[in-house]
């Protein structure tokens, strides 16, 4: 992931420098926008766990730096999926399962106009990240709940189409993340056994979204 990463910023220091060449002067912008997508948890675990499908609202931040068309700024939001699985052997037994995921990510993106009105755009980044997960079992009226928590380091790479109508923008982009794997630990009290249950799994934040923004252009 390290070596895509570097690749993709030396990708975009070749088009700025080679834009600068050209462009002796230009007006500094940015943009703000809200966005709403479809996210989805490519974890192995994460799937077992039936908490895997999801929506994703965020926000984001986008400065136009050193050269024209290329932006640098931050995006953030949460992320909530949900599921529930039953026993197939005991069907009495069920388990709700949860996730609470918040992305704080640092990207660069650069547009590419295609029409005056019409840009398609490249970028990628780094992440520092949020995740929570949830386990609810209940049977026959006895109910157990825990939850752990992680922070998780990655990177993203994402891309899409924006339709610009004066300073206002409408787009839809695609986004996927990988996140390092870290234990998240479940203890969870037993009033039966009058005993604690303790278990764990190795799982990461890895996932896709897609969706639609709507912002503002300055």
């Amino acid at each position: 992931m390290r070596k895509v990463l570097c690749c993709l910023t030396a990708i975009m220091i070749s088009i700025c420098v080679a834009h600068s060449v050209q462009a002796q002067k230009y007006d500094l912008g940015g943009d703000v926008a809200i966005k709403v997508e479809y996210i989805h948890f490519t974890d192995s675990i994460i799937r077992r766990i039936d908490a895997n499908d999801g929506i994703f609202v965020g926000a984001e931040f986008y400065k136009e730096l050193f050269c024209p068309n290329l932006f640098l700024g931050v995006e953030s939001g949460w992320g909530g999926t949900s599921g529930s699985l039953v026993d197939q052997e005991d069907p009495l037994f069920t388990s709700d399962t949860s996730v609470d995921y918040v992305p704080i990510e640092f990207n660069a993106k650069y547009l590419i106009p295609i029409t005056p009105d019409f840009d398609f755009h490249l970028g990628a980044g780094i992440s520092y990240s949020y995740m929570n997960v949830e386990l609810k079992a209940s049977e026959l009226g006895r109910s157990l709940k825990a939850s752990d928590s992680n922070w998780l380091f990655g990177g993203q790479f994402f891309g899409g189409f924006t339709y610009k109508y004066r300073n206002w923008f409408a787009g839809i982009g695609a986004k996927y993340q990988l996140t390092q794997e870290e234990r998240f630990r479940f203890i969870a009290f037993d009033p039966r056994l009058d005993v604690d249950i303790d278990g764990s799994f190795k799982a990461s934040a890895d996932n896709v979204r897609a969706g639609g923004q709507i912002g503002y252009r300055f």
